[in-house]
């Protein structure tokens, strides 16, 4: 029955013995379900691209405000990642979910690269409300040897990202410090 839904899928004459009874049904089966994978493949590619596109665009309006962000200490730098692209490449990269469980599209979350020579080592997430290092993981989602100076670095920068997530409440506390 599968091999003539296969049939079916591709349009083939259910009423040719030479569809309905090929001289190897197995080889013929295989052949065909190897074919609609790839289609199928194609089209998901093609899905995916496109709602990377939209999710894309939905990033870039919410966290383009801190693609200057850098901080760096010798070799480290920790920059955020700038596109759903970028999601996809470390996660690839380190082998980890970042793209796959969408944090591109979590809006309380900012997500850095840790690098040494421009290579993704550690990915790092900040909760923008509270301010605080959610997690920091590298390949395989297990810790690096560089793990305390990249936590170390970004919280020496936190009251960078404070100052873009509350730039109203910075204003308004320094204003109150002066009028005292």
């Amino acid at each position: 029955m599968d091999y003539m839904d296969l049939l079916h899928y591709f349009n083939k004459d259910i009423r040719n013995v030479k569809y309905v009874c090929p001289k190897d049904l197995k080889k013929e089966h295989d052949k065909l379900v190897a074919k609609k994978r790839i289609i199928q493949k194609k089209r998901e590619e093609q899905e995916q691209r496109r709602r990377a596109q939209i999710d894309n665009e939905f990033y870039l309006s919410e966290k383009s405000k801190f693609f200057d962000l850098q901080f760096t200490n010798g070799p480290l730098v920790i920059i955020p990642l700038k596109s759903v692209q970028e999601f996809i490449e470390e996660g690839d990269k380190l082998k980890n979910c970042v793209f796959t469980n969408r944090y591109f599209a979590k809006k309380e979350s900012l997500v850095l690269s840790a690098r040494i020579n421009n290579e993704p080592i550690e990915t790092i997430e900040i909760d923008l409300e509270k301010l605080k290092i959610t997690q920091a993981r590298g390949l395989k989602n297990e810790t690096t040897e560089h793990h305390d100076k990249f936590l170390e670095l970004v919280k020496n920068n936190i009251s960078k990202i404070a100052e873009i997530v509350q730039p109203k409440k910075r204003k308004k506390s320094k204003q109150l410090v002066e009028s005292i």
